[in-house]
This record gives structure tokens, C-alpha cells and sequence, in this order.
């Protein structure tokens, strides 16, 4: 089951990627559009967060137990994203490695991203990014 969902966020995060880069590559040329794209890469970036957080949990559940997922959940969630680097990079699983290597520079670029459109007005944009993520959560 878990594989299944997982499998489910993965897709839905490469098409996230491609809705990203064609949103960028449309707020070069159109201004207007930059605190929306700004605001897009920062809910990508916390949804990139909850995906990575997952599959590092599961992971490391999986091929390397109870004791090192519940150490690596109280570091912090996001703490489990370092425990599993490790483990891969001390059993050697390289492939795995580069996917979390990844996915934190994902994140990461994303995060810098949205601050760079937002560079310049910082709390001008910090508040248009409130209003906008109230905004849709009130609509929806």
C-alpha cells in the first residue's frame, strides 16, 4: 500500500518539476507573474519536503529498521533525510544516494528560487505569499 502512494507522489512530483520550469520559463518574460511563480515554488518546495520525509521514512523502515526511522523521526522530521544519506552512503547504495541528493537539492533550489522572485521586497513578498496561500485555502 505504502508503495503504491509513494509511487503516486513520485509522479506527481515530476510533473510538479515540468509545471515549475514552464512557469519560470513564462515569468521571464511576464512580470505579473512572478509572485505567483514565487509562490508555486514554495508550496512545490513544501510538498518536495513531505514527499522526500516519506520516502526516506519508508526507506529506511525497510532496509534498516525500527530503531534507525523512529532516531532519525526524533531528530526532527527532517532529520530522517541525513540518517538516510548515511545509511546509504556507509552500505554503499549509490543509486539511492543520488535520489535523496536529489531531492534535497530539489528543495533547496526551490527555496532559493521563491526568494529570489522575491528578492528586493521581502516583506512585501512575504505578505503576498500569506495572502495567496490563504487565499487558496479559503477557496478551496
Amino acid at each position: 500500500m505504502v508503495i503504491r502512494v509513494m509511487d503516486i507522489l513520485i509522479n506527481l512530483s515530476e510533473l510538479l518539476i515540468l509545471f515549475d520550469l514552464l512557469a519560470i520559463l513564462t515569468s521571464i518574460f511576464f512580470k505579473r507573474l512572478r509572485m505567483r511563480v514565487a509562490l508555486l515554488l514554495y508550496l512545490s518546495m513544501c510538498y518536495w519536503m513531505v514527499v522526500s520525509t516519506v520516502w526516506c521514512t519508508t526507506f529506511v523502515y525497510n532496509d534498516y529498521g525500527l530503531f534507525l526511522m523512529i532516531v532519525g523521526l526524533v531528530l526532527g522530521i527532517v532529520g530522517i533525510i541525513p540518517v538516510a544519506a548515511i545509511c546509504t552512503l556507509i552500505h554503499r547504495d549509490w543509486v539511492n544516494l543520488g535520489e535523496i541528493v536529489f531531492q534535497a537539492a530539489l528543495i533547496i533550489a526551490a527555496s532559493l528560487g521563491a526568494g529570489l522572485y522575491c528578492s528586493g521586497r521581502h516583506q512585501d513578498c512575504t505578505n503576498s505569499l500569506k495572502r495567496e496561500i490563504w487565499r487558496s485555502m479559503i477557496a478551496a
